[in-house]
């Protein structure tokens, strides 16, 4: 469409009595609103701050977005026009900038509602229709592009969170495999879940000892996307952790925010809202999904400290704390990777708290034994807002997970545990080209965020969906 006609002389006398006082000058955060009426009839302008240097993130404008979604919504505003400078950056081109705006607008509109009634529910303006306004065809064609890939990356996030947001009386074992087999049913993936009997075949003794303490059994959940002609390649297998809700069993958590532990199954649920992306628009590579699915919880025949498991690869384990269960129904999910002989394995698991005490929020860890598929992976970091800040694989953490009793110990004391933790998985991916993320230290939100939801954020999901999309039809580089 045609560009809006400027703005109205009182409008701009009002920008230029905000610039003078120093009130608003564009840096990124700011926002300004303005009222005064354009030939087109619009009665409101807000102006947001990008900055004004020469280069552009997409972050910048994915945070600018939300800003103004949240701040047009608290005033009523449900159905409003974008228009960007003329000449953006030449490191934000228009289709990636359109995708970050197209990002935080849907995830700042995000609010999880399924509980609340609906007097509760009516706290801002709805999020209606958002117009962008190009300068010609070549930038509505690229900012098409962009919204396109933005609502696949929005609409992922908003699944991932919803299903985080689940208590766990709702989302149990079995339900979240009801849930992954819907998706898979409604996305076009291939789809079975494997529940105690056959994983007790497989002699997967992680998941099986993990849930001993809870009324649910295990499931492990198998996704394929596998569009015509690529049956027989190589595919990404993605891991995910889904422990619905982790009370440490009896290694018992502290009782203060254990309520957050809801959200244990991040790791799976931006797994399974990456695959149905991946089904939805059609992504010409084949991508198989496993969902590790328990729950942790003590009981009198829960795992004890001191236990010894026999996982599926064949190794066993002395189990030191039971509240490091994470990694043991990882091991038995990246042995079950081996039959698919994956181009690259990668996991993503609300891990370590110790990611939390080296990274704040502000990166997730990678581990990697695939530096091509590590390189893609951190790419997709910057492009999404989820930076990631590549960790070591050193001999001496592996060391560290001696036992004298058992061929593994489960954890290793407080020191580098974020780093051991990755070197007691990378004994279980040995030989296969693997990426680990841990996203403990950003699933759940406490503070004032432009676009993250107080309580839990879907973590990752935005990174592997980007990281899928921009795969290659046709893979050369290898791991």
């Amino acid at each position: 469409a045609a560009r809006p006609d400027g703005l109205s002389e009182r409008t701009l006398a009002q920008l230029h009595a905000a610039t003078a006082d120093g009130e608003f000058d564009a840096r990124p955060g700011q926002l300004l609103l303005l009222h005064g009426t354009t030939s087109d009839g619009i009665r409101r302008t807000l102006l947001v701050g990008i900055g004004t240097g020469s280069t552009l993130a997409p972050e910048t404008l994915r945070r600018a977005a939300a800003q103004a979604t949240r701040r047009l919504r608290q005033a009523g505003i449900g159905d409003w026009h974008l228009r960007l400078p003329a000449n953006l950056p030449a490191s934000c081109p228009p289709d990636i900038a359109a995708q970050a705006i197209t990002e935080g607008i849907l995830l700042a509109g995000y609010a999880f509602t399924a509980y609340r009634s609906g007097a509760d529910q009516a706290r801002a303006a709805p999020l209606g229709a958002v117009t962008l306004w190009a300068s010609d065809a070549a930038q509505a064609a690229a900012w098409r592009r962009g919204v396109v890939r933005g609502q696949t990356v929005g609409d992922a996030a908003w699944l991932a969170r919803d299903l985080c947001h689940l208590p766990g009386n709702a989302l149990t074992p079995q339900r979240f495999a009801e849930v992954a087999l819907d998706i898979a049913q409604t996305s076009g993936l291939r789809a079975e879940v494997l529940a105690t009997e056959e994983l007790a075949r497989l002699g997967m003794g992680g998941l099986l000892g993990v849930a001993a303490g809870s009324r649910d059994g295990p499931r492990l959940a198998i996704l394929e996307h596998a569009p015509p002609g690529t049956e027989r390649q190589r595919p990404i297998v993605l891991v995910g952790k889904t422990v619905t809700f982790d009370s440490g069993g009896i290694s018992l958590k502290a009782a203060l925010d254990m309520e957050q532990m809801k959200a244990d199954m991040t790791g799976g649920a931006a797994v399974l809202a990456a695959m149905r992306a991946a089904a939805r628009t059609g992504l010409p590579r084949r991508v198989v999904a496993l969902l590790a699915i328990v729950e942790n919880m003590p009981d009198a025949s829960a795992m004890r400290p001191g236990d010894i498991l026999r996982m599926a690869s064949g190794a066993t384990v002395e189990v030191l704390n039971t509240d490091a269960e994470g990694r043991l129904i990882l091991a038995d999910a990246l042995h079950y990777a081996r039959r698919f002989e994956p181009a690259c394995v990668i996991d993503i698991a609300t891990l370590t708290g110790a990611s939390a005490v080296v990274f704040g929020s502000a990166f997730n860890a990678l581990f990697s034994s695939a530096p091509a598929y590590a390189a893609r992976m951190e790419q997709a970091g910057a492009l999404s807002g989820e930076r990631l800040w590549p960790m070591p694989l050193a001999q001496a953490y592996a060391e560290r997970l001696h036992s004298e009793v058992a061929d593994l110990r489960n954890v290793a004391g407080p020191q580098g545990a974020m780093l051991v933790a990755a070197a007691f998985l990378q004994q279980f991916a040995a030989g296969m080209p693997w990426l680990h993320l841990d996203i403990y230290n950003t699933c759940w939100n406490t503070e004032a965020h432009p676009y993250l939801p107080k309580g839990a954020t879907g973590a990752g999901t935005r990174l592997l969906t980007q990281f899928l999309l921009d795969l290659p039809a046709d893979d050369p580089a290898g791991p």
